[in-house]
């Protein structure tokens, strides 16, 4: 009977602690009152009373304090603080990369096989987590396997292959498919669409992951269609013919 007394006096005072409310002090000046759900050395995550949990970045916090009315001093000359994690609207921008197979829809030619490298550049406006659009400018060369032939010969009045270089020019819109807040992995989406100089009108989908847990600051990880209709090309013996190009890469990048 003792032995059971001291358990429930040594597991309630354990029981109570976990559920003890706190205060978070954050150096916006912002307070946040809830029970703690995790810490770690870089973050804490707390349950609000309205019931939504959130993750906050310990240099965001000034102070973990056991109540809201606690005094904290002020710090003399203490800059202004922006947090960036909670900024849903604004300006943009982003740097992708990538590679993959492609190939030639040549009537009466097959469909013979190239390997594309696409860059591009991207910037716009950011309207809430979930649409944010823009335009932007890249860069495809495109590297073996096609018959592809410029339509202007060289000084031996030969018609050249060569492997062509895209550059496109392209309207985006972007955005995430689920509430972004306190994950890291969050699904995204986007869709570029304009005109390619070398290759006619041009279209990308991208779907995948964006990663990190700020919201200005994360990497980019997507699967890419990449369409080229209508350009127009000149065969060894004068034969026009129009072609289009479907290219399925892995994309990389970096969006602030």
């Amino acid at each position: 009977m003792k032995k059971f007394i001291a358990l429930i006096l040594l597991v309630v005072p354990l029981i109570c602690s976990a559920q003890e409310r706190k205060t978070l002090f954050l150096n916006n000046g912002n307070k946040v009152s809830g029970e703690i759900v995790s810490e770690s050395p870089t973050a804490v995550v707390i349950k609000t009373d309205s019931g939504d949990v959130r993750s906050y970045s310990r240099i965001e916090i000034r102070k973990i304090a056991n109540s809201p009315d606690e005094v904290i001093p002020a710090v003399k000359d203490q800059s202004a603080y922006v947090d960036y994690s909670d900024k849903e609207t604004g300006f943009w921008a982003a740097a992708e990369v990538g590679a993959g197979v492609a190939f030639d829809v040549v009537p009466g030619y097959g469909a013979p096989a190239r390997f594309p490298i696409e860059i591009d550049l991207s910037a716009g406006y950011r309207f809430n987590p979930y649409i944010q659009v823009g335009g932007g400018v890249g860069v495809v060369p495109m590297i073996g396997g096609a018959r592809h032939y410029y339509p202007f010969p060289n000084l031996d009045g030969e018609y050249v292959q060569k492997s062509p270089v895209y550059v496109p020019i392209f309207l985006c819109a972007r955005g995430v498919m689920i509430n972004p807040r306190s994950r890291s992995l969050v699904p995204y989406w986007s869709f570029n669409g304009g005109y390619a100089i070398n290759g006619g009108a041009y279209l990308s989908p991208t779907v995948g992951l964006r990663i990190g847990s700020l919201e200005r600051h994360h990497f980019l990880v997507g699967l890419s269609y990449v369409g080229l209709v209508g350009t127009d090309l000149i065969s060894p013996i004068d034969e026009i013919f129009s072609t289009s190009t479907h290219a399925f890469m892995l994309k990389v990048g970096y969006q602030f």
